[in-house]
C-alpha cells in the first residue's frame, strides 16, 4: 500500500514531493471475501471485485459482485469484507455509504444503504427497507445479477 495516504503530518515536519503525491494516489484494487451469516455463497464463475482509496484514516471504497451461472448464493445476511479494518461504528448499523441490487431478469434495480451490520468493523452489508440483504432478500439472487456498493469509514 505503498501509494496509500496514510502518514500524519506534525508541525515543523518538511514535507516531500513523494508525501505530496501520495495524496492523490491511485485506487488499489481487492478482492472482498462475500460470506453470508448461515452458509457462505461461493463464487463459482461469477465477478467479485472491489478498490479503495485511503487518505490517513478515511477509507472510501467500491465493490461489485456479480453472480454466475455456477455460483452457490449460500444462506442467510450477505456480508462483503473491508479491505482495511474499520474503526467502531457510532452505532450498531450506522450507514457508511449506498448500494444497488439489479435483478438482471426483471431489468430492475433495488436501492440500499451500504451498513455496518451490528457494528462490525470488518465487513459491511446492504440494508432496505427493514432487512438486510440475504439468500433470499430482496429476492432469491439469480445468474447475472448484480450488487454495487460505494461507501466511506474510519480506519481503526
Amino acid at each position: 500500500m505503498a501509494t496509500q495516504w496514510t502518514a500524519g503530518i506534525t508541525d515543523g515536519q518538511t514535507l516531500y514531493a513523494t508525501d505530496l503525491n501520495a495524496i492523490g494516489a491511485a485506487a488499489e484494487t481487492f478482492t472482498p471475501t462475500w460470506t453470508a451469516s448461515t452458509t457462505n455463497p461461493t463464487l463459482g464463475n461469477g465477478t467479485l471485485s472491489g478498490k479503495y482509496f485511503r487518505f490517513n484514516k478515511i477509507v472510501f471504497c467500491q465493490i461489485f459482485l456479480q453472480i454466475g451461472s455456477t455460483t452457490n448464493v449460500g444462506s442467510g445476511q450477505y456480508r462483503w469484507a473491508l479491505p482495511v479494518t474499520a474503526a467502531s461504528p457510532i452505532n450498531s448499523f450506522s450507514t457508511a455509504g449506498v448500494g444497488r441490487f439489479y435483478d438482471a431478469s426483471l431489468a430492475t434495480a433495488t436501492l440500499a444503504n451500504v451498513a455496518f451490520n451490528s457494528g462490525a468493523t470488518t465487513y459491511i452489508s446492504l440494508y432496505y427497507a427493514t432487512n438486510f440483504f440475504s439468500s433470499t432478500a430482496p429476492v432469491v439472487p439469480a445468474t447475472s445479477d448484480e450488487y454495487h456498493l460505494s461507501f466511506w469509514y474510519e480506519a481503526a
